[in-house]
């Protein structure tokens, strides 16, 4: 059984090694236009609607109350955030004029040209979504570890 285990962190460790020496990995998905964008909000659309689904029928009907669904309840609500802003960045994309954007294949090359107007503000402020992205997924994590740490009490208890 040791084995087994020294083999498979040797397996990751290679793993992670041979990752590295790959190219870049970025996180940025194109969509063919225009039935790619139209999924995409509809993924969107239907996130959004679950998300309100689970934050109705938590507060409604709850399960418990206790830090963990505290936790789940705040990721929640910063995943609607996220989504909404995402959707409204992608939007915000579509009505930018085509001038207004320096598109390299490199993504942290791009550029957004002014007048810096409302809207645009708007667009370069919304694409930091990750303001929110990142913290929902903290959040969510916590909520399991609280979860996970309150189910091996309750088993230990009996």
């Amino acid at each position: 059984m040791k084995g087994l285990v020294y083999l498979l962190r040797l397996l990751v460790l290679v793993l992670f090694f041979w990752a590295g020496t790959l190219g870049l990995a970025l996180a940025v998905q194109v969509h063919g236009a225009p039935e790619g964008f139209y999924t995409h909000i509809l993924a969107h659309l239907f996130f959004t609607a679950s998300i309100i689904f689970l934050l109705f029928f938590s507060r409604r009907y709850p399960v418990g109350s206790g830090k963990a669904w505290r936790y789940f309840r705040i990721s929640l609500i910063l995943f609607l955030l996220w989504n909404l802003d995402t959707m409204m960045v992608h939007f915000l994309d579509l009505r930018l004029p085509e001038h207004a954007l320096f598109l390299p294949p490199d993504p942290f090359a791009h550029r957004l040209y002014g007048p810096l107007d409302f809207e645009r503000w708007v667009y370069y402020l919304g694409r930091f979504d990750h303001l929110l992205c990142v913290p929902a997924m903290w959040f969510m994590v916590q909520s399991l570890r609280v979860f996970y740490k309150e189910q091996q009490n309750s088993q230990l208890k009996t």
